[in-house]
């Protein structure tokens, strides 16, 4: 297995492509500097992808809000300057190493910076099966894949995430807890399959491929000619010899896990001559030698390139690392990737186009049904509920009724009471009239009888007008007031008895 790895630089100091400055200035010089912080990634020839390792200028731990939002089992460290050293680079080839498919050696190649460079870690390298290759100085963007492939989108794409933030979030200052989930929004869109089997393809790593960068490593048209009319001997660079070999077979086929990852593995000789040749697989044959070249016209027999080529047309799933191989080579564009989860165990899996609108169709049509379902199930509870309300309105209407018969009776019966009040106030104002007009007429009566009689029985002094006379009301004869007891002749009581009814 081929991997890379390689770092580069981060800010939380926004870069904007463009900014408004003054009219006629040609430099604007932004007065913010933020503080470095180190990115470092690794992927492979197939595409597997090991999380990133984020580096901060810090002495203390991190907290753990500079997490949240963060690629999943990302590894965050800290140094002074924000940059990965040497202690820092052992910890991340440690985590390298049990984070990868167990199969072994491997190749991983790196530029030649001296914090690459420990004695702890090249001992490591070696007792874990790691070859470390580094490149030349000054080759790293024409051999190394990361900056072909991967980096240079991924900086676009960092800026945009940091552009989204600044227009979604006016007048907010980013800070460095706000880097991992900006890292993460810019590497899912950057670190992708096919940018990643680009940088190996234009590297010429993998599929192996020197004539890809011979032309740009070797000497200047100039050089050329200055060595030609010197009489001095061209120089050119040496070329990688392919070489043929015999391979045995594998005892039985690789699992799903290891099909995908195995497929660009490499058999590393550690001399002058490099020789790279396919892992074994189960369908060659024990006797047969596979001879690598920049064609691949000897890599497959016939029966193989139908076989394939008929599962391919069909969109077929074949667990076999072979067949991976074939697609990565006449079709790399539809080549299967390879996802996996840092601190679990490898997993690859194929999936075809077919497949995925299958399973997409089917996705579709439970959705569908479990959104009828769920749709059918609320129209019985708006029914249940519509027939409850209509129980409650007809109980409701029920009630009011009762309410208003109710309400008629007692108006009935208060109108029936005040009919019998109204017929007894006229009874007894009647019987109050009745008596008035007895007492009127009995008065009358007794006035003619005074008159008739025309004295007073006691002093016999005849009836004058002028003077206050008093009837008594037991014998009806009328005495003059100066022949009664009564003294007060503005105090007259209502009733009066003469002495003589008194005695008696």
């Amino acid at each position: 297995m081929i991997y890379n790895a390689d770092e580069m630089g981060i800010s939380v100091v926004h870069k904007p492509g463009k900014v408004v400055a003054e009219l006629g200035r040609n430099h604007v010089v932004s007065g913010q500097r933020g503080k470095n912080h180190t990115l470092m990634a690794c992927v492979s020839a197939s595409a597997f992808v090991l999380p990133p390792i984020i580096t901060y200028p810090r002495k203390r731990a991190l907290p753990d809000n500079y997490k949240a939002g963060a690629v999943p089992n990302t590894l965050f460290v800290t140094s002074t300057n924000g940059w990965i050293n040497s202690e820092l680079y052992f910890e991340w080839l440690k985590f390298f190493s049990n984070n990868i498919p167990p199969a072994r050696p491997v190749l991983l190649v790196q530029d030649g910076h001296s914090s690459h460079m420990s004695i702890e870690a090249i001992e490591y390298a070696k007792s874990s099966q790691i070859y470390i290759l580094c490149l030349p100085s000054h080759t790293t963007h024409i051999l190394q894949p990361l900056d072909i492939g991967v980096f240079k989108s991924f900086k676009s794409n960092f800026s945009k995430a940091f552009t989204n933030y600044v227009s979604k979030n006016p007048g907010r200052v980013i800070t460095p807890d706000l880097m991992s989930s900006l890292v993460s929004e810019a590497w899912l869109v950057s670190v992708t399959h096919l940018s990643i089997m680009s940088g190996f393809r234009k590297s010429g790593l993998f599929p192996f491929n020197p004539s890809v960068v011979n032309d740009r490593l070797g000497p200047s048209e100039v050089f050329k000619e200055e060595s030609k009319s010197n009489g001095t001997p061209e120089l050119t660079l040496p070329t990688i010899q392919h070489s043929t070999i015999d391979s045995p077979l594998t005892p039985e086929i690789c699992d799903v896990s290891s099909a995908h990852v195995l497929s660009d593995t490499h058999s590393i000789n550690p001399t002058p001559s490099v020789d790279i040749s396919p892992v074994p697989l189960a369908h060659m044959d024990t006797n047969s030698s596979v001879s690598v070249n920049d064609d691949h016209t000897e890599l497959f027999t016939e029966e193989q390139e139908k076989l394939f080529s008929k599962c391919f047309e069909e969109g077929c799933d074949l667990y076999d690392p072979l067949f991976v191989t074939w697609l990565k080579i006449r079709h790399p564009y539809c080549c299967v990737s390879v996802s996996f989860d840092a601190l679990s165990e490898c997993t690859a899996t194929t999936c075809t186009k077919k497949r995925e609108n299958s399973k997409r169709r089917k996705e579709k049509k439970r959705r569908k049904e479990k959104k009828e379902e769920k749709r059918k199930k609320e129209g019985e509870k708006d029914e249940a509920k519509r027939k409850k309300e209509e129980e409650r309105r007809k109980e409701e209407e029920k009630k009011k009724e009762e309410e208003r018969k109710k309400e008629e009776e007692r108006k009935k019966k208060e109108e029936r009471k005040k009919e019998e009040r109204k017929k007894k106030e006229e009874e007894k104002k009647r019987k109050e009239e009745e008596k008035y007009l007895k007492k009127q007429t009995a008065y009358c009566s007794l006035r003619k009888k005074l008159k008739e009689e025309d004295s007073c029985p006691k002093c016999e002094v005849k009836y004058d007008v002028s003077d206050i006379w008093i009837a008594c009301h037991v014998c009806d004869r009328w005495l003059n007031f100066e022949c009664t007891e009564l003294k007060d002749r503005s105090n007259i009581p209502d009733t009066f008895i003469c002495q003589d009814c008194v005695k008696v």
